[in-house]
Order: structure tokens, then C-alpha cells, then sequence
């Protein structure tokens, strides 16, 4: 271990610090990614966070090139199901919200032309 990786960790003042080789200071998890490149972050990173009353909700969209192999895709789709209530209503809402605006752009256009 390298002098600045010491350095580094719950019991120094570089606790939120990137580590100096770009990798976290746990140990590595067997599950993960079998290239040691440091993380870089998603290409498409965008997060929403709506106060709601009594809570707050949050929308994140994350996109990029994939990297995980075929097993580990696989992990994770049986953990996370697309099938679920959460998403259909979450697609109902969109799509709601979505022929609303459509409908309310035509009303205002038809409005214009007359």
C-alpha cells in the first residue's frame, strides 16, 4: 500500500477525497466489474427531486455504454423486476402527463388559427 492510499479512510481528513487511484478503498467485490478502470460516472445523469407534502420523491435517469457481463445483468434484473405496480403507474403517469400537454398544445394552436 502506497503512502497517499494510507492516507485515505474513515480515520483521516480525506474522507471525501477521491482516492488516489480512482478506485473506493474497500475491497473489491467480486460481482463487479472485471476491468480495474476507475469509475468515470454515466453519460446521461439526470436527477429530479419533487417535494411533495410530508415527503419528497426523486426521479434519477441514468444511461451509458454497458460494461457488467451477461451475469451479473442477469443478478440484477432477478433483485430488480421491470414488472412491478411502482413502474406501471410511474409509465401511466408519464404517458398521462404526456397526452395532456398534447391535448392542451392542439386547444391552444386551434385557438390561434381562429
Amino acid at each position: 500500500m502506497n503512502r497517499d492510499a494510507a492516507n485515505f479512510g474513515p480515520g483521516s481528513d480525506n474522507l471525501f477525497a477521491q482516492p488516489p487511484d480512482g478506485r473506493a478503498s474497500a475491497p473489491s467485490d467480486p460481482s463487479g466489474p472485471s476491468e480495474t478502470r476507475p469509475w468515470r460516472g454515466h453519460r446521461i445523469n439526470l436527477r429530479l427531486s419533487v417535494p411533495l407534502p410530508g415527503r419528497r420523491m426523486y426521479v434519477a435517469v441514468v444511461g451509458g455504454f454497458e460494461r457488467r457481463d451477461t451475469d451479473r445483468r442477469r443478478k440484477d434484473r432477478s433483485e430488480n423486476p421491470m414488472l412491478t405496480l411502482g413502474n406501471f403507474l410511474f409509465v401511466l403517469g408519464v404517458g398521462a402527463v404526456f397526452y395532456m400537454a398534447a391535448i392542451f398544445a392542439i386547444f391552444l394552436y386551434s385557438a390561434f388559427l381562429e
